[in-house]
């Protein structure tokens, strides 16, 4: 897991749709399968490509199958970690890391989905990237508040995963 903390730390300066896009590309890649298992050519850590915000054009479609990827496993790990029974010692450490540094927190976050989730190392630190990354534009009352807003949660209602992204 040591190896998704240091990537999201590595990957956390790239651009939100150079996440979405490489998210995307990654998911596809792996077949859809996030967790690594059954990836072709197998997913890791060295398949992010840390210049690829440097070149060229983002493909559209790319950044539609991420934000997708992306809105399904964020509200996953939002209750994970912000439900009555989330881990309050990893969101504890989350609101610390915040105030301190941004890049520390998605490097905190990336093992929390690795082994909560099961996802793949490389999915799960662009995700922590890019959670943190939303989240700590507005970070005011702590992490789950601020998550919270990010995924238009009402009392009454769940997270919409169909819905469209409001970055």
């Amino acid at each position: 897991m040591t190896e998704a903390n240091e990537l999201a730390q590595q990957i956390y300066n790239l651009d939100e749709d150079v996440l979405v896009a490489k998210l995307g590309t990654l998911s596809e890649e792996m077949g859809g399968d996030l967790s690594g298992q059954s990836a072709p050519r197998g997913v890791s850590v060295d398949s992010i490509d840390l210049e690829v915000g440097t070149r060229g054009i983002i493909p559209p479609s790319a950044i539609q199958v991420g934000q997708k990827v992306f809105n399904q496993v964020n509200a996953e790990a939002y209750k994970i970690l912000c439900t009555p029974l989330g881990d309050e010692s990893t969101r504890e450490a989350l609101d610390k890391a915040l105030e301190e540094n941004y890049t520390k927190a998605a490097g905190i976050l990336a093992p929390v989905l690795v082994s909560s989730l099961g996802l793949a190392p490389s999915v799960a630190a662009i995700i922590a990237a890019l959670i943190i990354k939303r989240i700590s534009k507005d970070i005011a009352g702590g992490i789950c508040s601020t998550w919270e807003k990010s995924l238009n949660i009402s009392e009454n209602s769940t997270t919409n995963e169909e819905s469209t992204p409001t970055s």
